[in-house]
């Protein structure tokens, strides 16, 4: 009696009644072979989707942490311009905590006269009521939305983004836009890592090229690459 090698000691000779009941079998095995393929691929995707959001999430509070005071000096440039003044904001909200961060900062902006527009994806959608100065915090936050969402531009994101930019420029009087200083950690990344900051980097070379002035905020001390403070 033949044995089948390729399988070691590892297999189960099995009797039929029929080639008919046979087929039966194999077919029926073969199904639940595939459901189970099925859902190892979803459980891997909602894994993924899952470590892509704590990451996101971790990233966000360790920006928070450090404080750099980018975002404080941002706001300080725009409440030195005239009404209507425009927030920008593109964080996705995940969960409660985020859904409460995302109200508690939108009451601290209407007590400055901003005006909110949630904005996690597709810029270019956006359109302004009236020209005005707007804020967009942050790059980092819409590079990663428009990356890993599934509603998002992908691979396209980095040209995406530029466009939704050029045209909200062509809406304002102002623009500040606030960003992630990408490749100075010191360290070699891969994979979606790499995916995402070399899309970031690519919006912030880009963004810089056309802007008027170009500000490195460091401790709350704003230094100026481009341009001079006004």
């Amino acid at each position: 009696f033949f044995r089948p090698q390729q399988y070691g000691e590892q297999y189960t000779i099995r009797e039929w009644s029929s080639f008919n009941a046979m087929l039966e079998g194999y077919y029926a095995e073969k199904d639940r072979a595939e459901r189970l393929r099925t859902k190892s691929k979803e459980l891997h995707k909602a894994v993924h989707n899952m470590y892509d959001r704590a990451l996101r999430k971790q990233a966000a509070r360790q920006e928070e942490l450090a404080a750099s005071g980018k975002s404080e000096y941002a706001e300080a440039l725009v409440l030195r311009s005239a009404l209507p003044r425009y927030y920008l904001a593109t964080m996705q909200v995940w969960d409660a905590e985020c859904a409460a961060r995302v109200e508690k900062h939108r009451k601290m902006r209407a007590a400055k006269q901003f005006e909110t527009l949630e904005c996690p994806l597709h810029l270019e959608t956006v359109h302004l009521p009236r020209r005005g100065t707007a804020l967009l915090e942050d790059l980092g936050n819409l590079t990663a939305n428009e990356l890993y969402d599934p509603a998002g531009a992908g691979d396209a994101a980095a040209e995406h983004i530029l466009q939704g930019l050029e045209s909200l420029a062509a809406q304002c009087e102002n623009l500040i836009v606030v960003s992630n200083e990408v490749f100075s950690g010191g360290a070699d990344y891969a994979g979606d890592t790499d995916r995402y900051l070399l899309a970031l980097a690519q919006v912030n070379n880009a963004l810089a090229a056309r802007a008027d002035a170009v500000v490195r905020v460091v401790c709350g001390i704003p230094v100026y690459y481009k341009g001079v403070e006004k």
